[in-house]
């Protein structure tokens, strides 16, 4: 099988605040194309391919045949790329990729999540590329605007190490005895790239219907809490917050509250308010008796009281039912809910949705136990009731 390097460089145009969160080169932004592209084979290391584009030439490819394997560090930013500009079937046909930094990540025992390559470069006495094209990035400069002398010197630096570096790095795997596991792994993330670039539909009319339903449930609760701590709580004559978290251990367990308060201060003598009352801001200290009395176990280390949601189901497996304080708690931890269910999957994931679709982006790099995560946003967190 022969192996091939490969990396490109792509403009950082996508400046669309509604997909922010996916970075400048986002591969699925109108404003992004390949401006570069590097391809070194195993078997003639004297012969490094680098075209140039720009945003009106019509892309060419890539050396493709059913017996490469694709060489390159966190390469599922090239093959998304590749991907985007009509390159899916050819890409899907490939038996297996290899991804320098996945590979990295394995031999450290996962303490090394996300290597650079100029990190690896120094590990294996490779020696680092140049600056020059980084500080023209930092300067504002776009990829497309560095000159091809520049960013072509730049490019053929990661393009002559990427296969040293596999080399080295399959030698160590089988020392280890974890060659096995590195094919599975980027078996595994070629299965990833094409997920992400598949994406996840989401019906955005069906979210917004959802999102009015769960509106209307949180005011509804909204209310009810406020109506029930004023009624029977001692909490001061302000509005409770019952997502803070220091409002809401005050409120269950007793302690201190500061808030303002408004106090009369006389009238106005001139300007366009002359003769009407005028009030200033006041600092109240209000001691709040509590509803029930905290566990042990459940101080921080700042020396309050957790309301977490494991402290608010105990205290539930405890209270009378059909007491106020239950009653209470139900509400508290039904509102947690619908707020995630709200901001999370709802407004979260309609806002990152691109013509309907999430594309989510797995890490197979992210985590220090091996395990697989996903995020812009989490595919592999989706609740079970918005899912419905």
């Amino acid at each position: 099988m022969r192996q091939v390097a490969l990396d490109i460089e792509t403009s950082i145009n996508n400046d669309d605040p509604r997909y922010k969160t996916y970075g400048l080169a986002w591969w699925r932004s109108h404003d992004n194309f390949i401006v570069a592209v590097g391809e070194q084979d195993l078997e003639e290391p004297s012969d490094t391919r680098i075209t140039f584009y720009d945003k009106h030439t019509h892309f060419q490819g890539i050396s493709l045949d059913g017996d490469a394997m694709f060489v390159g560090h966190n390469i599922g930013f090239d093959m998304l790329h590749l991907m985007s500009q009509g390159f899916l079937d050819d890409l899907k046909a490939l038996p297996i990729i290899w991804d320098t930094q996945i590979a990295e990540y394995i031999i450290t025992g996962q303490s090394h999540k996300y290597s650079s390559l100029d990190q690896l470069c120094e590990k294996y006495g490779l020696g680092t590329k140049p600056n020059e094209v980084r500080a023209m990035w930092e300067a504002g400069i776009k990829t497309e605007d560095i000159p091809e002398e520049i960013l072509g010197e730049y490019l053929r630096h990661d393009i002559t190490v990427i296969l040293p570096i596999y080399k080295k790095q399959l030698e160590i795997l089988n020392r280890q005895g974890q060659g096995q596991l590195a094919i599975d792994m980027m078996e595994a993330r070629l299965a990833t790239i094409l997920m992400e670039y598949d994406g996840l539909c989401i019906d955005l009319q069906k979210v917004e219907e959802q999102k009015e339903m769960v509106n209307r449930d949180i005011i509804r609760i909204e209310a009810y809490i406020q109506s029930f701590v004023k009624r029977h709580t001692s909490w001061p004559n302000t509005e409770f917050n019952p997502m803070s978290t220091q409002q809401l251990s005050i409120l269950l367990f007793g302690g201190d509250y500061k808030w303002k308060s408004k106090e009369y201060d006389g009238v106005y003598k001139s300007g366009a308010k002359k003769g009407q009352d005028k009030y200033k801001n006041v600092e109240v200290l209000s001691t709040v008796p509590g509803l029930t009395v905290p566990k042990e176990g459940w101080k921080t280390p700042t020396g309050g009281w957790s309301v977490s949601d494991d402290v608010l189901q105990e205290i539930l497996s405890v209270v009378v039912p059909g007491s106020h304080l239950k009653n209470l708690v139900v509400k508290i931890i039904e509102l947690r809910g619908l707020k995630k269910e709200l901001g999370t999957y709802l407004s979260g994931y309609a806002d990152l949705a691109y013509n309907g679709v999430l594309h989510g982006q797995y890490q197979h790099t992210a985590t220090a136990t091996g395990r697989l995560s996903c995020k812009a946003p989490n595919l592999q967190n989706l609740t079970r009731k918005t899912g419905d």
